[in-house]
């Protein structure tokens, strides 16, 4: 797990309005199973996808998955080797 809040820390450098959320945010809280990468949602993706696109292409490790983001709505990838995703928050209340 250490991997995965290193590069789920280090996400949040480059994007410092994303929050974590599923199941890595479930253990960092609960610490009740183990996760292998990690999503964050972000308010205002699809009015700047093209800049958020920029900071964590720019960023030594990252690598987009072309094939599984979803623009304006996702970029997905891996960040010094482990899965991450970056979506656009859908709803404001559970």
């Amino acid at each position: 797990m250490a991997a995965v809040f290193a590069s789920a820390a280090k996400l949040q450098k480059l994007v410092p309005d994303a929050v974590l959320v599923g199941g890595s945010a479930a253990v960092l809280y609960a610490g009740h199973r183990e996760s292998f990468h990690h999503d964050h949602v972000l308010q205002d993706l699809a009015n700047r996808y093209d800049l958020v696109v920029e900071a964590v292409e720019a960023s030594e490790g990252w690598a987009t998955s072309i094939r599984a983001s979803r623009p304006p709505l996702t970029i997905m990838g891996s960040l010094d080797g482990v899965e991450a995703g970056l979506r656009q928050l859908r709803r404001t209340r559970p």
